[in-house]
């Protein structure tokens, strides 16, 4: 004959499995959240310094002249172009960890907050040797790109 009892030990034994499976699972759960969270933040700021260097790439081989020029004590890309017989500078800097851009008329002061904001960027860091234009985007994390730019014609 079978007993029908149940022994301690067996519902000490079930409750225990299950607290284990519960344990595990939550643990689970957690590491994939972090893992989740740390990619996300990476693509984020991947995605800020790649589209910042695409943007600047752009803009340098489709402007007629490019010079350097400095906007609160940064780099800054300023390209001329001429519209219905009046010219105008197109300045790109970054302040307040801002990527900005103003068009004005030439001769114009720049202020550190002039211009519409493009995308956050820490630091912008130019060099124009020749017909290279080195271009160093910095994030605020100290994530840093660079991208080396051959200008051709364009300048």
């Amino acid at each position: 004959m079978i007993d029908s009892r149940l022994h301690v030990t067996d519902i000490f034994f079930t409750f225990g499995l299950f607290l284990l499976f519960v344990v595990l699972t939550l643990m689970l759960v957690i590491m994939g959240y972090t893992t989740y969270r740390d990619i996300d933040g990476d693509m984020t700021e991947n995605y800020g310094l790649r589209t910042s260097l695409l943007y600047l790439s752009e803009k340098a081989r489709q402007a007629y002249g490019l010079e350097l020029a400095t906007v609160d004590g940064g780099d800054a890309l300023v390209f001329s172009e001429e519209y219905a017989g009046i010219a105008y500078e197109t300045w790109i800097f970054v302040s307040g960890g801002e990527l900005r851009e103003v068009t004005v008329l030439p001769d114009t002061a720049v202020k550190p907050g002039d211009g519409q904001v493009i995308m956050d960027l820490a630091a912008l860091s130019l060099a124009l040797e020749g017909r290279i234009l080195t271009i160093e985007a910095a994030e605020s994390g100290g994530k840093v790109y660079r991208e080396k730019l051959y200008l051709g014609a364009a300048l």
